[in-house]
């Protein structure tokens, strides 16, 4: 049972991945449908919105990848605590969401915008 709960894991999160990944490729980040609920549409377009949302899809893309990395270790290596898959998808998951909400203040903060 435990090989087919990590092999489910391993799909799901390279899912994810896949689907962070194309949506840069096809030039609409998968962040940006998110972000244009928080600001006014006015900004929709303007290049430094678009760019940041680049750059939290990026983060999110390699968040997925050590959630997929990590899976495929603990599929792999059976013998290794489960709570090494457990630490793993927690920094990568909180590390994204913290760079999230950061960045895009950092972002304001440099360009004197509110």
């Amino acid at each position: 049972m435990g090989g087919s709960v990590m092999g489910v894991r391993l799909l799901v999160d390279a899912g994810l991945l896949l689907i962070v990944l194309i949506s840069i490729a096809l030039r609409r980040p998968f962040t940006l449908q998110y972000a244009r609920e928080q600001v006014a549409h006015e900004f929709w377009d303007d290049p430094r919105f678009i760019h940041t949302n680049y750059v939290i899809t990026g983060v999110w893309a390699l968040a997925f990848l050590v959630l997929v990395i990590a899976d495929i270790v603990l599929l792999y290596r059976p013998d290794l605590p489960p709570r090494f898959g457990i630490v793993a998808t927690v920094l990568a998951l909180v590390g994204a969401i913290k760079f999230t909400s950061w960045y895009p203040e950092r972002r304001r903060s440099a360009a004197g915008t509110v």
